[in-house]
């Protein structure tokens, strides 16, 4: 016989009818419904489906019917899958038949409770998840163990547990006061939330009750110039525009159409969307989302329009807690900082009630709050998966836990609650998950479509679409899009599928926005064509838009795009150097040359001043965080060098020079001498179109340390971000990034930068590690931390002298000078005399 359905009933005793009268009825129902009786004993009956008849096996077991009556106890139930031998091979005794699945559900119904319906592991529905499981039990015969899963007898199918999804709802705001904020014209209020805290709702909720307000948020892999504000507005419109929006128009079209615009364009957008439309309206509101994520030009648009004349609108960004906030944005006058507590016990078991439309328990509320720690997003996940495991069982309106161990388990975090509900998906729901995830969790539904189709995965996807939004995986963004709920949704579900499965989909994505978008918009396409391995492409189209950004004069992206483009398709360094050129020569904010006879600049290391609430009559603009600043001797151990652990690049070749105009010269063989280091003391002028021996990532490299010397943090952080885009010489990137952190208050992550950089090292690498140990010792300086300041100190010049590196250690003893002299040490002057070897 094939593979079938074996049921087996065994009489749980008690009152009512005797076994033959409750069989006989039992049989009558069990054969309306497909099954054959092929075993008989004293107290057990067994019956026989077809493979394919499983749900009209389970329905006969979970059912009651005129074998069960009154006060009688129901039937103690086995389940299992497998191949029959008939007890005549002539088929003359009927169905009666023998095999390994009777034995075991005979073994599993004699193990099973009143009431309770084992099935045997092995079924293919339960390895599949169709099956909703309650918990384990092992029958015994003898020798013979059989793994027994108990079965929901009320909901066992898996499909009726993610039905109760629907039930969930948008909890209220509960565990903090309803946003009332006093926002003036052109302040920054600064938020304060980690992910998953509910940063994200209190803007939402802000957004709400103003009467004007433009909410931006990251867009895609944030590389697309001007990318968020594109998002924001396509959102936010309306079908009235207002009188200034209508005078801007085919600009604000081109915009949305992925065609790109200036920064002044891009700054007259935001001021007229937000502009009163009555006389005696309150500022409007310009909400950040997630700030360091936001594309930089985003981000200086919407400063130049928070401090144009006449603006009518604060700004509120969010950023996390223990994070700086970009330049850009520091610059604004603060009025405000606003911090969100964690949520109390209570408030987390009401948000777990609140979420489930006030469904659960009070013992479920406080396990499934305690599950995610009391983190929001964490609370309302881990209630999701337990409905969608069926731990979490209903009973018409009301829920509890299924069993004393439901709601048990490890305290997880919403990202994890989140993959694990995903795991419980289909692979076609998987797939389009991870779609929109590396879509940057938004999608137009046309293009998923292309994207999938294109990849090779076959699906109906508007029907995939319609689960995952009764799922509550999608929402409705606007006409036409889905989005993830959250950043944290799409940092997580970028995992589901493996590097090898995702780089067809990254190219058929690159091919379906080249095709579809405008210069701007195709550099989310050249995103995915360089994380599809197709290199040239995504430099092609990178450079294309570089040209866009600098003829707009949106400075940050032009670097970002030029460095991105280099790193993607070497071969392209040429072009990629010219047009970093001419953008330098046309740029507003090129750093100055730095002097080699005015004074140095200050050495003083002083910390920012901690984030408070600010009061309004202090609403002035804050003085930027004092970055630690380097003479000469200081400054040498950021060099970018050649070392034996940095093997030799394209990038540290010396290339012909470029002529005035930005075209290149004369060709000229690449050399390279290993002996000296890649970047000259004498460092050029930011605004030299042409400089000999340079390329992108080292002419990005000098541009950072006049940036540092200049205390330019706003400039530093653009060309680190550059240096990062390249992905050349990743050490001395990663000591600028902590030090372009430092710059903007974000004490914490420098220092985590910098230890994460300094772990990855050779311990027998004496010179990296000593600039690294400097530089750590320079943040440590600057949090206030002296005592481990002078420990990285010593260590850096133990290092440094260790090595023979003269320079390294003369800039060591300048720091640990100008440390001893913070704290009023007399040996501040001694530690200046050259160091002796």
């Amino acid at each position: 016989m094939e593979s079938r359905i074996v049921v087996s009933f065994r009489a749980p005793g008690g009152p009512g009818r005797t076994f033959l009268e409750r069989a006989r009825a039992l049989d009558a129902r069990a054969s309306a419904s497909g099954g054959m009786l092929i075993a008989w004993d004293a107290n057990r009956t067994a019956f026989l489906f077809d493979g394919d008849r499983l749900e009209d096996a389970i329905k006969v077991a979970t059912s009651r019917g005129g074998d069960t009556i009154d006060d009688e106890l129901p039937w103690r139930v086995g389940i299992a899958e497998g191949d029959l031998k008939p007890l005549a091979e002539d088929g003359t005794r009927g169905p009666l038949a023998w095999g390994a699945p009777l034995v075991a559900a005979a073994v599993l119904a004699s193990a099973a409770k009143p009431g309770e319906i084992l099935c045997a592991q092995t079924m293919r529905a339960l390895r599949s998840g169709d099956l909703v499981a309650a918990g384990t039990r092992i029958g015994r015969d003898g020798s013979l163990r059989v793994r027994g899963v108990r079965l929901d007898p009320v909901h066992p199918w898996r499909r009726q547990a993610v039905e109760q999804l629907a039930r969930m709802r948008v909890a209220p705001l509960v565990g903090m006061r309803a946003p009332k904020i006093d926002v003036r014209s052109g302040s920054l209020v600064v938020l304060r939330a980690d992910p998953g805290t509910g940063g994200t709702r209190w803007l939402t909720e802000l957004a709400s009750g103003a009467s004007r307000a433009l909410v931006v948020s990251p867009s895609g892999s944030s590389f697309e110039p001007l990318g968020a504000l594109r998002r924001a507005l396509a959102r936010s419109l309306t079908r009235e525009l207002s009188p200034l929006l209508l005078e801007l128009a085919p600009s604000l079209d081109a915009l949305l159409a992925g065609k790109g615009a200036t920064l002044e364009v891009a700054t007259k957008l935001i001021t007229a969307f937000l502009w009163p439309k009555t006389e005696g309206q309150p500022p409007g509101l310009l909400l950040i989302d997630d700030a360091k994520a936001v594309d930089p030009s985003t981000l200086e648009a919407c400063v130049r329009a928070a401090r144009s004349p006449g603006a009518a609108f604060g700004v509120v960004a969010r950023a996390d807690a223990t994070s700086g906030l970009p330049s850009l944005l520091a610059a604004l006058p603060k009025t405000a900082e606003i911090d969100l507590a964690p949520l109390t016990r209570d408030a987390a078991e009401a948000l777990a009630g609140g979420c489930t439309n006030e469904a659960l328990d009070a013992m479920a509320r406080k396990r499934w709050a305690r599950l995610a720690a009391n983190v929001p997003l964490g609370i309302v996940e881990s209630v999701a998966y337990g409905i969608v495991t069926g731990d979490i069982a209903w009973s018409g309106d009301k829920a509890s836990p299924r069993s004393r161990a439901s709601g048990r388990g490890k305290v997880r975090g919403g990202a994890e609650w989140i993959n694990l509900r995903a795991r419980e998906e289909s692979e076609h729901c998987r797939a389009l998950l991870c779609l929109v995830a590396l879509l940057g969790g938004e999608a137009r539904v046309t293009r998923l479509a292309n994207i999938l189709e294109r990849s090779g995965h076959a699906m109906d996807v508007d029907m995939v679409l319609a689960e995952l939004m009764c799922t509550r995986w999608l929402t409705d963004t606007q006409e036409d899009w889905v989005g993830l709920p959250s950043r944290t949704h799409r940092d997580a579900l970028v995992g589901l599928l493996d590097d090898a499965a995702k780089k067809p989909i990254h190219r058929a994505a690159a091919e379906v926005i080249e095709r579809e978008e405008g210069v701007f918009g195709k550099v989310e396409a050249a995103w995915h064509a360089a994380q599809g391995e197709d290199g040239a492409r995504a430099s092609r189209m990178a450079l294309a838009a570089a040209k866009s950004t600098a003829d707009g004069l949106l400075e940050a992206s032009t670097t970002q795009l030029i460095a991105f483009a280099r790193r993607a398709d070497p071969s392209c360094e040429e072009a990629a150097l010219a047009l970093l050129a001419n953008a330098l020569a046309r740029s507003p904010s090129a750093p100055p040359p730095r002097s080699r006879t005015g004074p140095p600049p200050s050495s003083g290391y002083s910390a920012p001043p901690p984030a408070k609430s600010v009061p309004p009559e202090a609403a002035v603009a804050p003085p930027a965080p004092a970055v630690p600043s380097f003479f000469d001797e200081e400054l040498a151990v950021f060099e970018i060098e050649v070392h034996d652990s940095e093997p030799p690049t394209i990038a540290k070749l010396e290339l012909a020079p470029m002529e005035a105009n930005g075209g290149p010269a004369a060709p000229a063989e690449a050399s390279f001498d290993a002996s000296a280091p890649a970047s000259s003391p004498d460092l050029p002028n930011a605004g030299e179109p042409s400089v000999a021996g340079a390329n992108i990532a080292t002419r990005l490299g000098e541009l950072a340390k006049e940036a540092l010397l200049s205390a330019d943090n706003a400039a530093l952080e653009r060309w680190v971000d550059g240096l990062r885009a390249a992905g050349e010489s990743p050490l001395f990137t990663e000591r600028l990034r902590a030090l372009s952190r430092l710059g903007r208050g974000d004490i914490g992550d420098a220092l985590r930068v910098l230890r994460r950089t300094r772990s990855s090292l050779d311990p027998q690498d004496h010179k990296l590690r000593c600039q690294t140990s400097l530089a750590l010792g320079v943040a440590l300086s600057v949090a206030g931390r002296s005592q481990e300041a002078l420990l990285e100190g010593m260590d850096a010049l133990a290092r440094a002298r260790h090595a023979s590196d003269e320079r390294g250690a003369e800039a060591c003893l300048a720091f640990l000078s100008k440390l001893y002299a913070s704290v009023g040490r007399e040996e501040s002057g001694a530690l200046r005399r050259p160091a002796r070897t």
